[in-house]
């Protein structure tokens, strides 16, 4: 996951990475907000690479 991201790092703007944990526990599950730089073709081809990692979903929104 983390060589994907350095991958794209020049088309990443913004990242944000939400973790799930507490006091009393650590879970390797989370989200990553990221907000993109880049044309659909990149963007695609991250999506694609990212879905590719088991477990990874990914879901994406377009602002305006």
């Amino acid at each position: 996951m983390q060589d994907i991201l350095t991958n794209y790092g020049c088309h990443i703007r913004v990242r944000l990475g939400l973790h799930d944990a507490d006091r009393d526990q650590c879970t390797n599950s989370g989200i990553i907000l990221l907000q993109m730089c880049a044309d659909q073709k990149v963007i695609a081809e991250f999506e694609q690479a990212l879905n590719r990692v088991p477990h990874v979903k990914t879901k994406y929104m377009t602002l305006n």
